[in-house]
């Protein structure tokens, strides 16, 4: 995502035009979500742009860009996600939709509000800044406000506030994670998560490879860590296929990596149920050992 690009494209904006600039503060419910979206003024305008070229000018945003990694993120990176991760497409057009929107300021009930969402509209290509919302946290610099009426008015005393932190940036067709923690508080994480291990579920049952199958499906589905693995692999398709082709060097494998995998007679993975052996079968799957070209030495991939 090119930051450079975002800033100049929010200081071309018109701050006048009422559309340029808009604040939704959003209360996630069982069956989708209310967006509560107040008016405000011109120069309000100005200063929320103002604030995030100023956020986005920062140490953080000069960090490198890496696509986003299930199993973990490696420091002082920011991760490039697709809309799929966390369904953040669906829940960008549920917001945005007028059938979720609400501009009568006096139904909002702050200790609901979830996360707030700034938007710049560029015509088509909207720019969505989201950040998780507490009405207690103290601002130490930022934007201080209060609901009248149907506006929003910027106050020094504090009330609710829109401070300068970012934790996703959603432009175009890819988001930016700042704060990953965001990812499962503000989209749907959890059910990105089960329906990618389902998907790996029904590729890896196709091929016939391992007993008791059932059981393996149950206990990856059971298991946070085995359900990341999983998406993880699934969201690299040829390693799957990969795997699966290339059964015949797993003996080996087994014997140098001193693993607690059992093969049948007909090369079939005889899964016994232990989280060790479990564990064992992705890192297989996600091809995560591997010998050091230079002294030959057996190693094992924690970032697959």
């Amino acid at each position: 995502m090119n930051i450079e690009s975002i800033k100049d494209t929010i200081t071309s904006l018109d701050g006048n035009a009422v559309d340029s600039v808009k604040i939704s503060f959003v209360e996630k419910r069982k069956n989708g979500v209310t967006s509560y979206i107040p008016e405000i003024s011109p120069s309000l305008r100005e200063s929320i742009m103002e604030l995030y070229c100023r956020v986005l000018s920062g140490q953080t945003f000069q960090y490198n860009q890496e696509p986003y990694n299930e199993l973990g993120q490696v420091d002082d990176v920011l991760e490039i996600a697709t809309l799929d991760v966390g369904n953040i497409k669906n829940v960008v057009e549920s917001i945005t939709s007028q059938e979720n929107s609400c501009y009568d300021l006096s139904e909002i009930n702050l200790d609901k509000i979830n996360y707030y969402v700034v938007t710049f509209d560029v015509s088509d290509e909207d720019i969505y800044f989201f950040r998780r919302f507490n009405k207690q946290k103290k601002l130490r610099r930022g934007l201080r406000g209060y609901f009248t009426g149907n506006g929003f008015v910027q106050l020094e005393s504090e009330v609710i506030g829109l401070d300068n932190d970012i934790d996703i940036i959603v432009y175009r067709d890819e988001a930016l994670i700042i704060n990953r923690y965001a990812l499962q508080t503000v989209f749907d994480l959890s059910d990105y998560f089960l329906g990618k291990t389902d998907q790996a579920m029904r590729v890896i049952e196709g091929y016939n490879k391992i007993n008791n199958f059932e059981s393996f499906e149950n206990d990856c589905k059971n298991d946070g860590t085995a359900i990341k693995r999983l998406t993880k692999i699934v969201n690299t398709p040829q390693l799957i296929t990969g795997f699966f082709d290339n059964m015949t060097q797993l003996p080996g494998v087994i014997r140098d990596m001193h693993l607690s995998i059992t093969l049948n007679a007909d090369g079939k993975i005889e899964y016994s149920g232990t989280k060790e052996e479990r564990t064992q079968i992705l890192s297989c799957m996600a091809d995560k050992y591997y010998i050091t070209l230079l002294q030959g030495q057996l190693g094992e991939d924690k970032l697959k």
